[in-house]
Parts: structure tokens; sequence; C-alpha cells
């Protein structure tokens, strides 16, 4: 092929015509690499006169020797080496043309990059020449060219590098002070390129940050260049990756920042990108803003705010008519809200907090609605990061919000609304207990506004949130209204279905009453035989609205699963038969598809055995699913120009990519889950299927290319064993055996700690099926080396993961650190819950095998960083108080100091798993009567753990307390105490009642109050009976808030609270009339009295 050809084809190469590219593909790729780079150097010199066909020939040039590099270099003799090389400086040397001589800079960057080795030798010589010379020159372009070649090969120098820093920083400083706008940005790229890539050289840093002012002032006069990847990005690019280089410049750059974000006549671009470079320092150093710009987080958060509020007035009817929120991310408002989200997740509450509150409330108290508008967005962005701190004040800040569904004008009406559904995720179930009472008005006044359909399908939405998380209990207290509320609604636009705004409404309204159902469970019976046949009447006529469709199957199944099977046995039946044809047809990208598979589900879990005749309908599909295995392809990562959808790229080293279809993945894993479903409710009914699935689980186990299976590989496998317990013990050995083969072998294989701790999961559930006899003493010891191990691995992944810097300059990011060590916490958890089941079943047995574990636990909470360390290694000795042998502290003497010390940690988890060991104590006393000294020590800490000022300021809070209640039921239950203590003990512990959050503590505590009002302790009912009321008191909001669970303890328990009630009730109704007592309550007392 001659020159003129090939020049021909570089062009056919970039027609838009496909099928002329495609045939120009099919013959360059014919050409031999070494062939191809000869002929693209023809070309640049035959066509020296032609810049656009130079220009082409450069940057498929560079791009062949990116891909091909080793093959091509390696064809080549030293000779033609040094050809290629001489002839690519020549050409910079001698090329006038700066666009050309920008392209050559890049090829030369990209043979650079190829020729310098690990250790920092470039064998190339004559590149540190040129480089050496454009830096010295007094000749702008020629500097400018040596910044082209450092920004595109940033360790161009290697191991030369302090030669190269003087004139480096010369040319640097020189060229950021030029008035050329093109080369000041290409002098902060090449910085900024230069020192990431060489962090390590201190010279380096120091350079770097002695240039953070010329930066600024670059970012500053660049502004107005609406350029993503200008100097003000790159800059962004230096906060995130060395915050260091800019903290002894934070006030400076924060007043340049702060001025082009604010500033309304600067390109959105620049403003965005001064945004970035904020919140990247402060994500990078959480701590560095407090350090070095103390005062700075106020104005940060109010000029975030400001932005917030630029909204246009004129946009109101085309925000109306938009179907739902499309926020434009590159929108100063919506950048500035992601912003305040992020500033809140990397700094403290309780320093966030008084910096953001007076700012909100100035912008609340304006009759402007862009500023209230902002305000709300804002109190939806923050919760987040301000969880912990915002939690004790839910309240006082909710009643404040809610006001705003009556504003005017119907964009704070939707804010407010987001603002409600936010927080109600965010702050669950604190906030669903604590501000019921102004958040539910709120939203239902809000769904009467369909003369907005945003604002209404919005307030549906935020209800949908609110009963995600919401106690029945509560929402048992509205549901009339609200289901009256969503009919009306419903009823109001259904009509209108035509119109795609009411189609969100409706949409919104089904699954709100699907939420409503799930929260409130059974008291959902008095009202689903009214809505089942409006939502089958949907289902039947909607045509082809999919997703409502699917939507209203969700939500009959979700009232099906709340009312249980007696009351919704028919239904589900009718249901089943009107869908089974659709399901056999139902294709995978149908929008009903992952509706019908949850809803299939749940129909199983509501029917159990009787779903039998249905599993034939749903098996095949499922299985088929289940067993999907991805194709994949391989490819040169040059290839690859437009990615196709439902394929995933992965980099597989240097030069290459495998492309695996994952457009099966999420129905396989899906499918799995549904298997899991199936075993756990049909139980023996499932038996047909349980070879099949029970080898597929197995095969499952190591599928690397989704989680889910793997977990739901795991998960399934307790289940068959329930599956197959009729066949007796010999079929469940053999099944189990093969399961803790298979666990045991994956997790030697597997590195994902979560799904590590899901496989431990599985062993623990399946020893709770096998129990003692069905657990061989030699498995036993293999679950035990597995502890062992595991926490051997726990230790070592700590260790090896690098220590935090004190001003955060060098750690990981915030968010990276935290989702570590939220997976951490995970293992141990798993870790002990295996302990858990191993000691519960085969308890002082294998307390000699299981000392290790317990060391390793005193060792985890002497040594902790983590809270969570803390927290795991007492659950680890709290199991072997419960279930081991003897006086524990006789054998670890540091166990009591170090639960004295933990009922007075920061992490309310910690203080209660040191208080439910106390706890267990006292019920172990009638068998370890030397655990009486420690009780009667513990009184006074736990005491003062229950009276904390933060004792209930959040749930996790509350349920720690509720804990440490219990232990005193405990104590009082079965320990003897001096009589100057009992008197004072029974009184504090009365005080402290009622309990309601940590229902599996009720039963101790509230078995502790009947067993003490049955023998009329003087203690308990105090001087002339004056505690009375105060325990009717007690017993009702225990009853009300649904204090107990559904199992056997709960419900007995429960029965003999109820009869106290009817037994003060007999002789002192007026106590029903006291502080207190209101409507609800009122109506509590009266199905109590009823036996209802």
């Amino acid at each position: 092929m001659d020159v003129n050809q090939f020049a021909e084809l570089i062009q056919r190469l970039q027609s838009s015509d496909n099928e002329i590219r495609k045939k120009a593909e099919e013959q360059y790729e014919q050409i031999d690499g070494s062939a191809k780079v000869a002929l693209l150097f023809e070309c640049y010199n035959h066509f020296a006169q032609a810049n656009d066909i130079r220009s082409t020939v450069l940057v498929f040039l560079r791009r062949v020797l990116s891909r091909d590099w080793d093959a091509i270099w390696d064809s080549l003799n030293d000779e033609n080496k040094q050809r290629i090389l001489a002839k690519v400086l020549e050409m910079i040397v001698h090329e006038s043309d700066i666009s050309i001589k920008k392209k050559i800079a890049d090829l030369i960057s990209e043979i650079a990059s190829n020729l310098i080795d690990d250790s920092g030798d470039m064998s190339w010589q004559g590149v540190l020449e040129l480089m050496d010379h454009c830096l010295k020159s007094d000749d702008l372009t020629a500097n400018y060219i040596a910044l082209l070649i450092l920004r595109g090969c940033p360790i161009i120098f290697g191991n030369r590098t302090a030669h190269f820093l003087p004139a480096l920083k010369t040319v640097l400083e020189k060229c950021m002070a030029t008035p050329d706008l093109q080369i000041k940005s290409t002098a902060v790229r090449a910085a900024v390129a230069f020192a990431v890539d060489n962090d390590e050289e201190k010279d380096v840093i120091r350079l770097m940050t002695a240039l953070v002012p010329n930066v600024l002032q670059v970012c500053n006069e660049t502004s107005d260049e609406d350029d993503a990847d200008g100097a003000l990005g790159e800059f962004a690019e230096l906060a995130s990756a060395l915050p260091k280089c800019l903290n002894s410049h934070m006030n400076q750059v924060l007043s340049v920042c702060l001025a082009l974000a604010g500033n309304k006549d600067k390109n959105e671009m620049a403003r965005q990108n001064a945004i970035e470079v904020i919140c990247s320092y402060m994500e990078s150093a959480p701590k560095g803003l407090k350090k070095y710009a103390p005062g700075a987080l106020s104005p940060i958060l109010e000029t975030l705010l400001s932005c917030m509020t630029e909204l246009d007035d004129e946009v109101l009817n085309e925000w109306l008519n938009e179907i739902e929120e499309e926020d434009d991310y590159e929108d100063v408002p919506i950048i500035a809200e992601s912003a305040i989200d992020r500033v809140a997740c990397c700094i403290n509450g309780k320093i966030m907090l008084p910096a953001f509150l007076p700012l909100v409330e100035k912008l609340l108290s304006n009759d402007d609605w862009k500023m209230k508008h902002a305000a709300l967005r804002a109190f939806s962005a923050v919760g987040e990061g301000c969880q912990r701190s915002m939690e004790p004040h839910i309240e006082q800040i909710m009643v404040h919000i809610t006001k705003y569904v009556n504003d005017a004008h119907p964009r704070v009406q939707y804010a407010a609304c987001n603002a409600i559904g936010q927080m109600s995720s965010d702050f669950a179930p604190t906030l669903q207990k604590k501000c019921h009472a102004a958040v539910i008005p709120a939203l239902l006044e809000s769904l009467d506004r369909t003369d907005v359909p945003r604002v209404c399908a919005h307030a549906a939405s935020a209800l949908v949130n609110f009963a995600e998380e919401c106690p029945k209990s509560i929402i048992g207290q509205y549901l009339p209204y609200i289901l009256q509320k969503l009919e009306n609604v419903l009823s109001a636009v259904f009509n209108r279905l035509a119109d795609k705004r009411y189609q969100v409404v409706v949409e919104n309204i089904v699954t709100a009453i699907a939420s409503v159902a799930e929260a409130a469970e059974e008291l959902f019976k008095e009202h689903h035989a009214r809505l089942i046949p409006n939502l089958v009447h949907i289902l039947q006529n909607v045509g082809e609205l999919k997703e409502l469709r699917g939507k209203t199957i969700e939500c009959i199944s979700l009232i099906g699963y709340a009312v249980g099977k007696e009351h919704f046995h028919s239904t589900a039946i009718d249901i089943l038969n009107l869908l089974g044809d659709g399901m056999k047809d139902l294709a995978i990208d149908d929008p009903q598809y992952s509706y019908m598979i949850s809803s299939w589900t749940r129909f199983c879990s509501i029917l159990g055995s009787d779903f039998a005749p249905f599993l034939p309908v749903v098996m095949e599909p499922v299985l088929r699913a289940a067993r999907y295995r991805p194709d994949f392809n391989i490819f040169n990562n040059e290839d690859i120009q437009e990615t196709e959808e439902g394929v995933e790229y992965h980099g597989i080293g240097g030069e290459k990519t495998v492309g695996i279809r994952t457009s099966g993945l999420e129905e396989k894993a899906t499918a799995c889950d549904m298997l899991v479903a199936f075993a756990k409710e049909m139980k023996e009914a499932f038996m047909p299927y349980v070879l099949d699935v029970y080898e597929l689980a197995i095969k499952n186990l190591d599928f690397g290319l989704h989680d889910g299976v793997r977990t739901a590989s795991a998960e399934i496998m307790p289940f068959l064993l329930v599956c197959v317990e009729k066949q007796g013990m010999e079929d469940k050995r053999r099944l189990w055996c093969e399961f803790l083969k298979a666990l045991t072998t994956a997790m030697e294989e597997e590195d994902d700690v979560e799904i590590l701790a899901s496989f431990m999961s599985a062993i623990g559930s399946c020893i709770e099926v096998m129990k003692t006899e069905g657990v061989a003493p030699e498995e036993v010891k293999l679950i035990i080396s597995v502890l062992l191990k595991q926490l051997e691995n726990y230790g070592k992944r700590m260790s090896d993961r690098p220590a935090e810097d004190e001003d955060d300059d060098d750690a990981e990011a915030k968010e990276e650190l935290d989702y570590f060590m939220e997976l951490e916490a995970s293992c141990l958890g798993a870790i002990s819950d295996l302990t858990h089941s191993l000691m519960k079943e085969f308890k002082g047995d294998i307390f000699e095998g299981m000392i290790n574990v317990f060391d390793c636990a005193i060792q985890l909470i002497e040594g902790s960083k983590q809270y969570f360390e803390r927290q795991w290694g007492m659950c680890l000795l709290d199991d072997a108080i419960e279930f081991g042998v003897g006086h524990l502290p006789t054998r670890f003497p540091k166990l009591i100091p170090i639960m004295y010390k933990l009922l007075g940690d920061e992490y309310p988890e910690v203080r209660q798993a040191a208080s439910y060991g106390f706890g267990v104590m006292a019920i172990r006393y009638h068998q370890v009567a030397d655990y009486k000294n420690e009780i009667l020590s513990c009184l006074e800490p736990l005491a003062a753990m229950i009276q904390r000022e933060d004792a209930r300021a959040t749930e996790e809070s509350t349920v720690a307390t509720e804990n440490a209640i219990s232990a005193f039921s405990k104590i009082i239950a079965n320990v003897p105490l001096p009589q100057e203590a009992y008197g004072k003990v029974v009184e504090m512990f009365l005080s402290w009642l009622p309990t309601y959050s940590d229902t599996e503590e009720s039963p101790y505590i509230y078995a502790a109050l009947a067993e003490l009002f049955d023998k009329q302790d003087p203690a308990l009912f105090g001087h002339e009976n004056q505690n009375l009321p105060r325990i009717f008191l007690v017993c009702l909001l225990s009853i009300a808030n649904e204090a107990f669970n559904d199992d056997e303890h709960g419900q007995h328990t429960k029965r003999r609270i109820e009869q106290i009630l009817k037994t003060i009730y007999a002789s002192f109704p007026q106590f029903a009339q006291q502080d207190g007592v209101d409507e609800h309550l009122q109506g509590v007392l009266q199905r109590v009295l009823s036996g209802q």
C-alpha cells in the first residue's frame, strides 16, 4: 500500500457512514503494527502542507503505539528504534504550527511513558535533553512544549527529578504569569499532574505548595473559560489527591473559591469547579478546615445556600407540568445541594449544626419562596451526615418543617414533602416515634393538592418513606384517616390517567397503600376487604401502563402479607390464577417483571404449603434464571469505540478488556433470592426440588460476578435442611456434610468480607437446625477453627490498613474508610453470631475448646480503636457468661473491669453489650452464686448508664438503656439484694418504665414488674399505694407501644400486664382519667378490658 492509498484509508476510518468505516477498520487492522507506524510516519512527511491530514496521522500514531507498544517496539531493531525517537524530536523542533506541535508533544509523552522503568531510569536520553533545553529556554513556546510533554508524562524525569526542579519552578511561575490563557491553564495542568504522580517526592510537594497562590491567580483569570478540565478543575484534583499542598494557603483558597462559587456572572462550570475544590479538600482532609481555616464553615454554608436559591421564577408552569423531578446535575443549585450533603458527611454534626441551623432559620423566615425552598432542601441534604447530632432535636425540627406544606408556593410545598420523606429515612425510627403527630397530618394535607399533581405525588412518596420504618402501634392510630385519604385521592385522579402526571400520582398512591399495609400488619384486616376490589380493578383496567400494573400487583401481595393467610387465602388463589398465564410469558425486560417476581415470592410466604400447586408455574423459569452463566468476550482496548448496553467492561491488564454480558445477572440473583423464599416458606412441600436446588447452591457459592448470588446460595442451606426434616437425620446429615464442606472451602478462597459474613451466618443457622445430635464433634472443631481463622484474618486486615494521619491529609477518603469499617463490623458481627449459635447449642461441652476465641475477645476490646470491636468483643464474652462453665471472672480476671468501663462507653451499642452481660450473670446466679459480688457492684454503674443525659437521645441509645433496665429486672427477679438496697432498686426500676424499644428484653422487664405486683411488693406499691397510678400508666403504655413480640414469651408477659391493668381498673377506674391517658390510650384500655 502506497502513501496515497494509506492516506485515503485514514480518511475512510473517520467516515460518518458506518459501512464505509467498518470496511476501512477491517482493512486497517490487517496491517502489521510496525508497518502501520512506518506508513503513518511516511504519511506525515508526504503531506507536509496538509495540516488536517498530519493532525489525524499523529492521533492514529499515538493510538497504535499506546495499544500495541510492546509488540511494535520489540519487533524493531535498535537502529529503527533510534530513528523513530530522533524523528519525533526532529518533528517537534521544526514544526511551526502550534496545534500540530501539541499533538507531537502528546506523541512524545506516550513514547516516553513506555521508556521509563520502575526504578525511574529513562532510556530515551534525547527526550530529557529536549526537556532540559525547553525548560531553560527564554522562548515561551519552548517552555509551553515542555509543559505539554510533562502534562502527558508526569514521571518523565524519573530519578533525575531533582536536576529539573529549579528550571521547572521558573518555567511554571513564568507560564502562569503570561497573558496567554491557554499557556496559563497548561502550566496548572502540568504542575498538578506532576505533583500527583510524584506525591512521594518531598521536594515536589514543597514546589506544588509554593505554587498554590500562582495557581489560584490562574484559576481567577481563566474562570470565564467554559472548560471542565481547565485550571480550576485541575485544582480540584489537587485538593482531592494532595490536600496537604493547600493547608497553608487555605484562607486564600476559600476566598477565591467562595467568590467564584457565589458569583452569578461566572459560567456554571467555573462555579461548579470552585465548589468541587472545597468539597474535595474537606473530603480528603476532614480535620484540615478546622485546623487551617477555623472560621470558614459558616461562609462555606452561606455561599452554598445562596447558590441553592438561584431558581427561576419564570419556569413555574414548566415545573408544574414535568412528570417528576428531573434535576439537571450540572445546575448550580443542585451542585450546591449535593455539596452541602458532602460537607455534612465529612464534618462532625456537633460542628456542622451550630453553623447550619442559624443560616437556614434566616432563610425560612424570608418571604421569598426561593429562600424557603433552599432551606428545606438543605435540611433534606444534611440528615445523613448529621444524623447523630440532629436526632435528639428531631421533634422541634420536624414541627418547623411541616409548617411549610401549607406555603403559598407549590415548590416550597414540594420541598417540604421532600424534606419529610428524606428525613423519615435518615432518622428512622426515631422520627416516626417522636414526630408522627406533626408529620402524618402534614402529609395528608399535602395529598389534597390534586390540583398540583407533583406535590400530591411527592406527598404520597414521603408517606411511603415514613411508613417503611413506622411502628405498628403508631401507624395504627392514624390508619383509618390515612387510608380514607389515599382512597379519596385515588378516586379523584383515576380517570385522569391519560395525563402522565396523574399516572405518577396513582403509582405513588398505590405504593403508599402497600407501605402502610406493610407497617400496619394485622391492623390492616379491617380495611383490606374494601381495598382489594379497587386494586384488582386497577390491575384489570390499566392497559399498557405496565409500571402501574406491577406496583398494583406488589401492593396486593403486601396487603396479603400484612393480613395473613386466614384472611387472604381465597384472594391470593384468585390473584395467582389471574396472573398465572402472564407469568409464563413475562419477558425479563418487562417493567412488571421485578414486581411480579417479588409478589409471587410474597404469595408463597402467605400460602405456605398451599402454594404448592403454583410451584410448577414458576420453578422452571426461576431455575433457568438461577442457572444462568453469562457470556463474555475479550477485546483490545482500542477496539471498544462504543460500549454495548447490558455488557460490563473490566480491564484485565495493559491493553485488554473483558466484556461480560450482565443482562441476566440481576435476574439470576433475583431467582436465587426467590429459591430462598420458596424453600423457607414451603418446607417439606419444596422436597421435590431440594436435590436440584442444593446442587445449584453449592455450584453458585463461587459465582464471582454477583455477590447476591453467593449470599443467597449460602442463605438457602439451612432452609433446605428444614425441607428434609421429615426424611430423617440421615438425609439431613448428608446435606449438612456437603454444605459445611462447601462453605468452609469457599471461605478459604473468598476475599469479600461481606460474603464471608454471610457464609458464617449460614453455618450458624445450619447448626440451629441440626441441633447437638446432628453435628459431629470433628465438625464442631472445624467450625471453631473457622472462627479462629476469621478472627486472625480480621486482625491482619486491620493491621494492614494504613494508619489515619492526624490531619487526614494522607488518609483514605472518609467515605471509603467508613465503608471499610462497616464491612469489618459486619464480619465481627457474623463471628459473634456463629459463636452464639455454637455456644447456645453445645454450652459447656465446648467451653474449653472456645477459650481461644474468648481470649481473642478480650484482646479485641483492650486494643480496640473502633467502637464495633468493643461491641462485638463484649458480645463474644456475653456468650461465655451465658453458656460457659463456672465463674468467668476467675478464668478471665480482666473481664469485670472491662465491663464496668464499657458501661460508660460513648457508643450505645457497646453499653448495650456490657449491660446484657450483667443481666445474664443475674439469670445464672442460681447456678453460679459467685456472681453475687459482681452483680451488687454493677448496680451503681448500670444506674449511671440508664440516667445518662443522652440515654434516650437516639434509637440506639434507647435500646441500650432498655437493655440496662432489663439487667436491673433480672437482678430483681433472681438475686437476693440487701434490704437497704432493695427498696431503692425497685423504686428506680419503676421510675425508668415504660420501655418498648427493645422488645427482646420486654418479657424480662415486665415479668419482673408482674412478679412484684402479684406479691404486692411494698417497694413497688409505695407508701399508701401511691405508685399504683404510675404502674397503671406504665402497663397501658407498654401495650399501646407494642412492647411485646408475637412469640410465646412475649405474649405470655403481655397477658400478665393486661391482667394488672384489669385488676387496677376494677378498683381504681379513675386512673383511666389521669394526665397522660389520651383518646388513643383510652381506646387501647377498652380493647384490653373487653379482651380484644
